[in-house]
């Protein structure tokens, strides 16, 4: 029975058994640093101003979906990547009375304007946006940055009231867009890219 250390394979076709470490590994490497969830910022850059960090309480970084292609011959089936897409995320703000928070507010009536009972809606121009995500270690340096471009609200909840708890007031907002940059400083991880095609 031939034996060799799993953790080193050349490729998919030598996989052969045998026992492995049964340590932490790497994970227990100082330099190793594990991204936390609460160790992040939020800005968002509206036609009317910042919306400022301080009152998000949730947010979330993209996710990305990749239809499939569907393809059959004889007694087989495989399939190939298609059209990708950017899923829109859920971003929670304390509601708050301070008056850095009236971008949000500008931009939200840009796509619906209920306040002159017009209800106009404005072109790009007045809900083009872009979002900063930011995570960064315990020190506060930044692991890495997602930017979103092409951004805008489809949907604002300034959610319910309750008199049976002590909890704050928040609005929800789930944002769409269409371009996503992913940087780092060099600690992290990031796509470089490459492109196969005919020779």
């Amino acid at each position: 029975m031939l034996q060799i250390n799993p953790l080193n394979l050349t490729g998919p076709s030598q996989v052969q058994f045998g026992a492995i470490p049964m340590g932490i590994g790497r994970v227990g490497n100082p330099s190793i640093i594990i991204k936390r969830n609460f160790r992040y910022i939020l800005e968002i850059y509206t036609p009317y101003g910042l919306i400022p960090r301080h009152y998000v309480q949730l947010a979330a970084r993209p996710q990305l979906e990749t239809e499939e292609l569907e393809v059959s011959f004889l007694n087989q089936t495989t399939w190939f990547p298609g059209r990708s897409k950017w899923q829109p995320i859920n971003v929670t703000y304390l509601d708050t009375n301070d008056h850095t928070m009236q971008a949000l507010y500008d931009w939200i009536v840009s796509i619906y304007n209920y306040q002159n009972k017009t209800y106009t809606q404005t072109e790009k121009l007045g809900w083009d946006s872009t979002g900063v995500l930011t995570m960064v270690d315990g020190c506060g340096t930044l692991l890495e940055r997602w930017e979103f471009g092409s951004m805008w609200p489809t949907s604002v909840n300034f959610g319910e009231l309750s008199n049976v708890d002590s909890e704050p007031s928040k609005i929800e907002l789930t944002l769409r867009f269409s371009d996503v940059t992913h940087l780092t400083n060099g600690c992290s991880p990031t796509g470089v890219g490459y492109c196969a095609s005919c020779t």
